[in-house]
């Protein structure tokens, strides 16, 4: 369930077996907005540097960039790679606006691999994908790229749980 705070859960015959706690969207926001790696971008955006249709047609690249790096990143994990998305920047491999979609995929990749290392190599139901459309889109793209294949996203979740309130209170 990717959102601020991504959940992984392992459920095997209606039960909850594992569950874990990612805040990778947190920590996206939190570098984004209050650190170094988010004031390339944030100079950008006050310049009008690029412009929004250009960035739009980037952004998978730049993201993969990153899934790849976190994915390759070894025993040091993501965290020894996050100033790349600055230095990056400054020896002008990687756009300013391009920066924020290579820090998504550094942490998203390295909760991916994470998460992936800790399931069970026995496991082989498909990965399901429960949230906001575009971040599921992001999670189906770093999925991919670390080999995993049986991807399902569940659409409109927030709209059926209340519809199944709504019927259980009686309402509708």
């Amino acid at each position: 369930m990717p959102g601020t705070h991504s959940k992984w859960v392992e459920v095997v015959g209606g039960k909850i077996q594992t569950f874990a706690t990612y805040m990778t969207g947190e920590l996206f926001a939190l570098l984004r907005d209050h650190s170094i790696l988010g004031r390339p971008t944030r100079q950008g955006a006050a310049s009008g540097a690029l412009p929004q249709e250009l960035a739009n047609q980037r952004w998978r690249e730049s993201f993969e960039r990153g899934l790849v790096a976190a994915r390759e990143s070894g025993p040091s994990g993501a965290m020894s790679l996050l100033f790349s998305a600055r230095t990056l920047v400054l020896v002008g491999r990687l756009g300013a606006k391009d920066s924020l979609d290579y820090l998504s995929g550094l942490l998203i990749g390295d909760e991916l691999r994470c998460a992936l290392l800790a399931r069970t190599p026995a496991e082989t139901a498909p990965v399901a994908l429960i949230g906001d459309p575009r971040l599921c889109e992001r999670y189906e793209i770093a999925l991919q790229l670390f080999g995993v294949s049986d991807v399902r996203t569940v659409p409109n979740t927030a709209v059926a749980r209340l519809w199944r309130i709504a019927v259980a209170a009686g309402l509708v």
